[in-house]
């Protein structure tokens, strides 16, 4: 089996077994996906990124326009 990693601008996008931009170990897929599990609670309004270090990177998220929800 192989694996595979894909990164945009320094941060982990996703991982597979199927196809993907850099093939990596099956170790350095199985430590992603233990990092993955590990991602922390962010307070509202901010979520985190992987990134290549496998360390956790806070960022702010968009802000949403009210009138996006109307037609919820």
């Amino acid at each position: 089996m192989k694996y595979f990693k894909n990164t945009f601008n320094g941060y982990i996008v996703s991982v597979s077994t199927m196809q993907g931009q850099t093939e990596i170990t099956k170790k350095e897929y199985d430590e992603i996906l233990e990092t993955i599990k590990t991602i922390p609670i962010a307070e509202s309004g901010f979520g985190y990124r992987l990134k290549n270090n496998l360390t956790w990177e806070v960022f702010e998220l968009p802000k949403q326009d009210e009138s996006e929800n109307e037609n919820f």
